[in-house]
């Protein structure tokens, strides 16, 4: 017998949400491995700046979990501030959902 493969409409959308949590989750433990590295040396303003910015992108990771998850509804937030990021580089916060689906 052979089976059916049913498309998820909402598959694209789900693969980039992985990608994203997947990014904040080495993130995250990238600014963890610098805050240890920098208490070690005697940096503790740094060390503590670090740990900071390791727990908030924690928090991301949770958001996006939650989302793939189906646990929270997200309502996009779109702004007209100027990214500081690179061009190639869309944050997450600014996208809308539809964009996700082309």
């Amino acid at each position: 017998m052979e089976k059916i493969k049913v498309a998820n409409k909402y598959q694209k959308s789900i693969d980039l949400l992985n990608d994203a949590l997947g990014k904040e989750i080495a993130t995250s433990l990238q600014y963890m491995y610098f805050h240890v590295h920098f208490e070690d040396a005697g940096y503790e303003y740094l060390s503590k700046k670090m740990r900071m910015i390791s727990i908030a992108e924690m928090r991301h990771s949770e958001e996006l979990s939650d989302l793939l998850a189906g646990g929270r509804e997200y309502e996009p937030v779109v702004s007209d501030a100027p990214d500081h990021r690179s061009q190639g580089d869309v944050p997450f916060r600014y996208a809308t959902g539809t964009e996700y689906d082309r």
